[in-house]
C-alpha cells in the first residue's frame, strides 16, 4: 500500500499500480484532508466521515452524499 504524497500546491499524489494519480488533498464532503484518509488498491477514504472514492476515476462510493472528486489526471 502507498500513502498519498502531498504536493506544495494542495493536491496529492496517489500511486496505483503503475499509474500515479493527482487529486485535490480535501474531501468534498465537508473538507477534510484526503492525506490523511486510507488507501486500498484504488481506494481512497476520508478518516473524517468514511466517504470512499475511487483514486483512477474520481466517483465516490460510498459513504456520505457529496460530489466526485475531479477527474484524477493521471500518469502511465
Amino acid at each position: 500500500m502507498n500513502a498519498p504524497v502531498r504536493l506544495d500546491d494542495g493536491r496529492l499524489v496517489v500511486r496505483h499500480e503503475a499509474r500515479e494519480y493527482v487529486i485535490p488533498d480535501h474531501c468534498p464532503h465537508r473538507g477534510a484532508p484526503l492525506s490523511e484518509g486510507y488507501l486500498s488498491g484504488p481506494f481512497l477514504r476520508c478518516a473524517w466521515h468514511g466517504a470512499t472514492f475511487d483514486i483512477r476515476t474520481g466517483e465516490r462510493l460510498r459513504g456520505p452524499i457529496c460530489p466526485n472528486l475531479p477527474t484524477p489526471k493521471g500518469d502511465s
